[in-house]
């Protein structure tokens, strides 16, 4: 025993080390439960069943025991996980919650009487609502919903009675002929506003300084509310760091406006003047670090209002200190990319998604399923679509084709100084500007960690794509890579597990009968010699890039250093490198880890017990434990309950 322990005390009677013992017992598990229209296991659904027996038996142990883990048991509270919990147990026990979730509000009808709660996510259609607020002055993260009606003159009266506030979020209700401005200045300490469908935001003149302000998120918000936020608000947050808002559309008569070719006048007609936000973010917000922009869809004119390519960059430069940004974009222009690189020094994360003005009109061009030519499709003689790969002029070193088609892609190419443009004898100029700014951005941002680029077209030209690899890339540091639907780490991992379907030889310099004229050997006597003539280039002295390959499949690759007189392939991934995603050529999906626990499973999934393990004993005590998703679990706790670490503050 410890010195620091007095002899006779056990340390199990120790409150603190018994509450660091229950932190760690979890009160829910992950399973399959079968398809509820077959009955059968063919395509099971994963579900987060209650599971609270474990420490429901330790709270039976002795009273000492019981006393200290009873407030952990209840802490949170989730209706729809906690469905199935008798509501008598949940009144007694809801003393002890400090995380309320019911956002629909049909499982569990109420009252509860908690007084101590921190977070708080529920409806407006609760008939206690009111009341609830009233007797948590102390709360400080409230998410709440509306029916999409003005509030009542109680229920904002509630909300502006809440003094502790840290995050505020509220959604389909009307603040009409009330303001938000008293709202937000009873909670001097507000961190964080999230305001989604929520009309009538347009006094905001008996504001003063929100200090405390550091994120402003807002969903579809009308264009005068959306205006009053943007354009007033920001001017009273000094400290804010993280923007992100919603592009919203005016009346029906302006999107067709828009559609008839109304162009920037129509925009403007929206609220969505960035020119003038850019300049009041720079006045105003000098911390700000991370701005966001998503494009709203307007099913009349079947289209999204994307930004200007001037209003993006406008965006961009709103700050000296940007670390990440992100934007929904019809196309990835110029003055953007410039703007992103102009942020190199401090800019650590871009998550771009291509919106086209109609995204039926661009089908899948590749493999074989019509279109115009090869690419990344799903269908089709994916091998025999490939281009033959050469190492004349830089360009695809080495490409592997693995189960799921299009596992692997050669990650860096090199670089001939000679070639200004940066274009590889191999690709030719058919390559998109999409993807050769997001080169331009790759090559110049040094301290980039994260780079995503998506598109509704799913899928990505096998000539436009090489753009990305024809200069060498300074993020040296890059920890995730997305692009498109294809989904690979960024270190491979060891090659135990690792199948090849088809492996595909590349030529190289010292190699001579790869390019031009055709294959000189029948397919069969290739098939025979790939797998020796591969091993034999990898050790060769001809440049070789490293190859990444996809999360399903794992594989080693070695990656021999260049030649002297070529420059080194900055793009391979450093030590801290984790992560990097080629996202969306992975048809096939994984093998799943989970296993059906033990015990008779229920075929119609209604009662969401599993067998014995979901039977409990709530007799032990006055309720049952209830384990939500709060953000201090970890979420790996939730793909594999056998690791979880279930972490908890306070009681």
């Amino acid at each position: 025993m410890p010195d620091f322990i007095p002899p006779g005390l056990n340390p199990l009677e120790i409150p603190e080390i018994v509450a660091m013992v229950g932190q760690q017992i979890p009160l829910s598990r992950r399973t399959l439960l079968p398809n509820p229209y077959t009955g059968t296991y063919t395509n099971p659904v994963p579900v987060t069943l209650f599971a609270p027996r474990d420490l429901l038996v330790c709270t039976a142990v002795c009273q000492a025991w019981r006393r200290i883990l009873l407030p952990l048991l209840w802490r949170y509270y989730d209706g729809a996980l906690m469905r199935h919990v008798p509501l008598r147990v949940l009144q007694k026990a809801s003393v002890y919650f400090r995380i309320f979730r019911d956002p629909v509000g049909q499982y569990h009808q109420g009252p509860f009487f908690s007084t101590h709660l921190q977070q708080l996510i529920v409806s407006l259609q609760h008939e206690w609502g009111v009341p609830f607020l009233d007797a948590n002055p102390g709360l400080k993260h409230l998410t709440w919903t509306g029916l999409g009606r003005p509030l009542e003159d109680q229920q904002f009266m509630a909300l502006a009675r809440l003094g502790q506030l840290r995050d505020l979020c509220l959604s389909n209700c009307s603040l009409v002929g009330r303001s938000l401005a008293s709202v937000l200045m009873a909670s001097p300490g507000l961190s964080r506003l999230s305001l989604s469908a929520v009309d009538g935001i347009t006094h905001l003149d008996e504001l003063s300084n929100m200090s405390f302000l550091e994120e402003i998120a807002l969903g579809y918000l009308p264009i005068n509310s959306q205006s009053a936020v943007l354009d007033d608000l920001t001017r009273f947050c000094p400290n804010l760091r993280r923007i992100s808002f919603l592009g919203t559309w005016g009346s029906t008569n302006d999107c067709f406006d828009i559609a008839a070719g109304a162009g920037i006048a129509g925009g403007r007609r929206q609220g969505r003047d960035l020119l003038k936000l850019s300049s009041i973010l720079r006045v105003f917000c000098p911390e700000l670090e991370s701005i966001h922009f998503t494009a709203a869809y307007c099913f009349g004119v079947d289209r999204f209002n994307t930004l200007q390519d001037y209003e993006l960059a406008a965006l961009a430069e709103s700050s000296d200190r940007l670390t990440s940004f992100g934007a929904e974009i019809s196309s990835l222009g110029r003055m953007l990319t410039d703007a992103l690189i102009c942020q190199s020094r401090t800019l650590v994360a871009v998550d771009l998604c291509i919106r086209r003005k109609y995204p039926h009109q661009y089908p899948h061009d590749g493999g074989g399923e019509g279109g115009g030519g090869m690419g990344f499709g799903l269908g089709g003689d994916t091998a025999s679509a490939l281009p033959v790969a050469s190492t004349t002029g830089g360009g695809l070193f080495e490409l592997d084709i693995l189960d799921h088609g299009i596992g692997a892609l050669a990650k860096h190419s090199y670089w001939d100084e000679d070639d200004e443009d940066g274009q590889t004898s191999g690709l030719g100029g058919g390559q998109s500007r999409d993807i050769v700014n997001a080169a331009r951005i790759l090559t110049h941002c040094s301290n980039l960690r994260v780079f995503r680029l998506t598109s509704d077209e799913k899928w990505i030209r096998m000539e436009e794509a090489m753009a990305l690899f024809a200069r060498p890339w300074a993020c040296l540091g890059l920890e995730v890579l997305s692009l498109g639907h294809i989904s690979m780490p960024a270190t491979p991992p060891p090659s135990s597990s690792r199948k090849r379907k088809t492996c595909w030889r590349s030529t190289s310099s010292g190699s001579g009968s790869g390019s031009g004229s055709g294959p000189s050997t029948s397919s069969v006597a290739r098939g025979k010699t790939t797998k020796r003539s591969t091993k034999r280039n990898r050790h060769d002295g001809s440049p070789k890039s490293a190859v990444a390959t996809p999360h399903s499949l794992s594989s080693s690759y070695p990656s021999p250093s260049p030649p002297p007189s070529l420059p080194p392939p900055s793009i391979s991934p450093s030590p801290k490198t984790s992560h990097m995603q080629f996202t969306g050529l992975t048809a096939t999906n994984n093998n799943s880890n989970i296993s059906i626990g033990g015990g008779t499973q229920d075929l119609g999934g209604v009662d969401g017990t599993t067998g014995n393990d979901e039977v409990n004993n709530y007799s032990l005590f006055s309720g049952e434990s209830s384990l939500i998703s709060p953000s201090s679990i970890s979420p790996s706790y939730f793909v594999d309950p056998r690791q979880a670490v279930v972490s908890t503050t306070g009681t």
